[in-house]
């Protein structure tokens, strides 16, 4: 007990960082609440915001990548017990959140290709209906990686393609029902 609580508090002092740090909407609502600022151009205050929401976005979908790459090797290393994370793990199979998985998997896949990226794009891919994105990560693996090619080809009929059309289908039909 005494490890997890002190791998917890370390893993929390890693976020200190994070959310100590302060950035120019910081130092806008600091000088609006000392009263040192009382008026904010709309196209500085704008920019700010814009460039705030830019950083917390790419540090949301950096999360997002690298808690799915602990679900990707989880399930390669215990498939017994950690097998259905690549085609069912709350990240992939919330829409919004899949979005911004399947961008930032691709862009890490873009700048240092690798096995285990290829084969987390596989199932994002197939949400996607994105047959080049699959194409690509598939050949790869075909190319580089003969063990994660064989884990695809055992999953990849049996329950990834069934499970992914079925959450689609569901997805479909729940839009429609919303457009009506």
């Amino acid at each position: 007990m005494k490890t997890l609580t002190f791998l917890f508090a370390v893993a929390g002092l890693g976020l200190a960082p994070l959310v100590a740090r302060a950035d120019a909407l910081d130092d806008l609502i600091a000088g609006l609440r000392s009263g040192a600022i009382t008026g904010v151009d709309p196209d500085k205050r704008k920019a700010i915001l814009d460039a705030a929401n830019a950083e917390a976005s790419e540090t949301y979908r950096q999360g997002l990548v690298a808690l799915y790459l602990w679900q990707i090797k989880a399930s390669i290393a215990d498939g017994e017990h950690h097998g259905g994370w690549p085609y069912r793990s709350f990240i992939i199979m919330d829409q919004y959140m899949r979005k911004a998985l399947t961008a930032g998997l691709t862009k890490q896949f873009d700048e240092a290709p690798d096995s285990i990226l290829a084969y987390a794009l596989l199932c994002p891919a197939l949400y996607a209906q994105d047959d080049a994105l699959f194409a690509r990560a598939d050949t790869y693996l075909k190319e580089n990686d003969a063990f994660l090619r064989q884990m695809q080809e055992e999953n990849l009929e049996k329950y990834w393609r069934p499970w992914v059309k079925n959450v689609l289908d569901k997805e479909a039909a729940a839009k429609a029902a919303q457009a009506k």
